[in-house]
């Protein structure tokens, strides 16, 4: 179960950041993405720099790693 997702603020924080659309909140179980229809939300970004985009882009994949999500552990 989702306990937060400390990852959104982070998002919406980058220089590049437009938009986001979610599919799951706290509170809530999330799947394992494993095509479109499992993904837990998706992300805009845009900005006059390519670099930008790319650096953004490259910190929300290392989220989607670590951090996006904080999950309940078995004892909460």
């Amino acid at each position: 179960e989702v306990k937060t997702l400390p990852g959104v603020d982070i998002i919406r924080a980058l220089p590049s950041f437009a938009h986001m659309e979610l599919h799951c909140q706290a509170g809530q179980w999330q799947d394992k993405t494993v095509d479109c229809f499992t993904r837990p939300g998706a992300v805009q970004l845009v900005h006059e720099s390519e670099e930008v985009v790319n650096n953004d882009y490259d910190t929300i994949r290392g989220l989607e790693l670590d951090g996006f999500f904080e999950f309940k552990t078995v004892n909460e």
